[in-house]
């Protein structure tokens, strides 16, 4: 019987850090990080928003939250550098999935405002970057404001309830904040998609999953090399970044995506190869 009750409680423990996680994100409410944080854990979560999102990774390491979603890359904005850097060169981080989520950007107004009111412009320097050819059309002169996220310009022009101020952000903000739509779709691109990491500690890594992430440093030519090998052997190359070292001009680190299936060589058999003793390989996720 004792043991039956050992068995019970593991599995409630295991139950509860799985469906009752405490998730960070960038906030305020109604950001895109929060509505990916929501396609991913669901609702039973606890949702913190944070002003930034080195202060999600902050909290994250600091044991105050379990998770942080993490925005990475866009169609339109391309990388975004300074987060992948956040996660990738941190060995105390892991990333256990990820989340595609499609951007429709829409200008968020207070009232009755109309397009010949607006003088000043917010958003995040996304929101930005992938809406400048409306801008460009539809409000030439307008100031442009850059701010923490999205969620945050709807915010803003909430609290002004000015009617030469707009936001650029999703509908949903436009809820949350009470704000009207006065144009929908204005990205750049209809296929506009935010792919937003899963990070966690290195404590909950996971062990499963068809999709790996490495980081390398070394010598480049060496670089292709293992790639030459893990294409090769079954793997499929989903993205490669590349970052500064922040050491000498033309020294990099690569992040890969990897994709595998059942029949390709164990990824660890491979890099661990002494061919590819020079380069410093870290699987930075699985999922």
């Amino acid at each position: 019987m004792k043991k039956i009750f050992t068995v019970l409680f593991l599995a409630f423990i295991l139950f509860q850090s799985k469906c009752f996680a405490d998730v960070c994100y960038l906030g305020p409410a109604g950001t895109y990080s929060e509505e990916a944080s929501m396609q991913y854990f669901g609702s039973s979560e606890k949702l913190i928003p944070n002003k930034t999102v080195t202060q999600s990774i902050d909290m994250l390491k600091e044991g105050k939250c379990q998770y942080a979603v993490v925005p990475v890359e866009n169609t339109i904005g391309g990388p975004v550098y300074n987060y992948l850097e956040l996660v990738a060169e941190d060995d105390s981080l892991t990333v256990v999935g990820k989340v595609d989520l499609p951007i429709r950007q829409a200008l968020l107004v207070w009232g009755d405002t109309q397009l010949k009111n607006i003088k000043t412009v917010y958003s995040h320097p996304q929101g930005i970057s992938q809406s400048k050819e409306w801008l460009k059309q539809n409000l030439p002169d307008a100031k442009i404001v850059e701010v923490s996220s999205t969620a945050e310009a709807s915010k803003k022009v909430s609290e002004l309830k000015d009617n030469s101020s707009a936001a650029i952000a999703s509908e949903a903000s436009a809820k949350v904040y009470h704000l009207n739509v006065l144009a929908r779709d204005i990205q750049m691109n209809d296929s506009n998609v935010t792919r937003f990491w899963v990070v966690t500690n290195v404590n909950r890594q996971n062990n499963n999953g068809d999709h790996y992430i490495l980081v390398l440093t070394g010598d480049d030519n060496v670089v292709v090399k293992l790639l030459d090998s893990l294409e090769n052997s079954g793997y499929k190359i989903g993205y490669i970044h590349d970052i500064p070292r922040k050491t000498y001009l033309g020294e990099y680190a690569y992040i890969v995506e990897l994709n595998s299936n059942s029949s390709t060589t164990n990824i660890n058999d491979l890099i661990d190869d002494s061919a590819y003793s020079d380069l410093n390989i870290h699987i930075l996720g699985r999922y």
